[in-house]
């Protein structure tokens, strides 16, 4: 049987769950919500999800919230052997940390500055800068080595690469010092795993369109004289 996904075509983090899933070659059964029509709240999916957040897999009753511990479980039972998912324990771990940290820390702080969007409100130079840092972290962890994790592609570098479209595309690569490193690297991975660019690059638009129509409602708020109290 196939498996049950519930996604949102702008989130990169359900792009995540798809592209290694075709990298699988899973059969997927997928379902769309509209997070702006608000489908994550309506009371059959709270129920499988009290989350209320997506992406979200059922494999036969098997149900499970967060991209990344969905990543994990389908290497673990649909291709055991990958090397994307290593099983000598030290590696694990090495990929494990990787994992955690680029989702707590790279994905989040882009996520941060998406969300201000989402309010109605322009990023604050304080989320800006902890995007910076930790970009320029990821530069310093990436030196001297081919993939995240060292010399093998992993799931570590699927996440980064989730979040470094996020950056690409959010006003804030420019003038960025070790660019050109981030991108050799992106290009690298994107050459190992060509399904990225099959799905992320429409999630992205598609991002980037709600980021669009997010600044059109800010711009239009702020050109609007202020009312005087009554």
């Amino acid at each position: 049987m196939a498996i049950d996904l519930y996604v949102s075509t702008s989130s990169p983090v359900c792009a995540y769950v798809l592209i290694l899933a075709k990298r699988l070659g899973l059969e997927l059964n997928v379902h769309t919500l509209s997070i702006r029509n608000k489908d994550n709240l309506k009371a059959d999916f709270v129920e499988m999800n009290p989350q209320k957040t997506v992406p979200l897999l059922n494999d036969n009753g098997v149900i499970l919230a967060e991209s990344r511990a969905i990543g994990m479980y389908l290497v673990n039972k649909y291709a055991p052997d990958s090397s994307l998912y290593p099983q000598d324990v030290e590696k694990r771990a090495i990929v494990d940390r990787l994992i955690f940290f680029e989702f707590a820390s790279v994905y989040a702080s882009g996520e941060r500055m998406f969300k201000a969007y989402t309010k109605l409100r322009y990023p604050s130079k304080e989320e800006k800068d902890d995007a910076l840092e930790e970009m320029r972290t990821v530069v310093e962890m990436l030196r001297g080595k081919i993939f995240l994790a060292g010399d093998s592609l992993t799931l570590a570098d699927l996440g980064l690469c989730t979040s470094l479209e996020m950056f690409f595309r959010q006003d804030l690569s420019s003038g960025f010092k070790d660019l050109e490193l981030l991108r050799e690297y992106y290009e690298r991975v994107n050459a190992g795993m060509p399904e990225i660019q099959d799905i992320l690059s429409k999630t992205m638009d598609e991002l980037c369109d709600v980021i669009c129509r997010c600044k059109r409602i800010i711009e239009i708020a702020s050109s609007k004289p202020e009312q005087p109290p009554k």
